[in-house]
């Protein structure tokens, strides 16, 4: 099928950027094979890879900060999905609220006056805040 296809290539991209020591390349094709298997209604194996894109992401430092990069916003809220198909709504709530830590440490909260509503996003997922 188109799917199977399109995740050996992925994963083959992924098997490259291991070859060559590349953090960023490695998370990159793992969220993608993720998405294919997402996509393909595959949710543990989705899962495996999204895994592997937050793993390998948490342990690189970006900007100086340790804490959840701002990239991973996305990773997490398709984590949260996963683990709600799955029934694990425990999971589910532990990355969703993971994918909204960075946007509590931001200054697009610091600057909120009123209320704070979360609204879709096509960038982020959900992800994202509407003041």
């Amino acid at each position: 099928s188109a799917g199977r296809k399109e995740a050996e290539l992925a994963r083959a991209g992924y098997e490259e950027a291991v070859e060559r020591g590349d953090g960023d390349e490695q998370a990159r094709w793992a969220n993608q094979v993720g998405h294919i298997f997402k996509e393909m209604g595959q949710y543990v194996e989705a899962l495996k890879w999204f895994r592997k894109d937050y793993e390998i992401s948490t342990k690189r430092k970006r900007d100086g900060d340790a804490s959840l990069p701002a990239n991973l916003m996305p990773t997490c809220q398709s984590m949260g999905e996963i683990y709600f198909r799955l029934n694990d709504f425990d999971q589910a709530l532990i990355y969703q609220v993971r994918c909204f830590t960075p946007l509590l440490r931001s200054s697009v909260l610091r600057n909120c006056q009123g209320s704070i509503q979360i609204t879709p996003s096509p960038y982020y997922n959900n992800c994202s805040l509407c003041v």
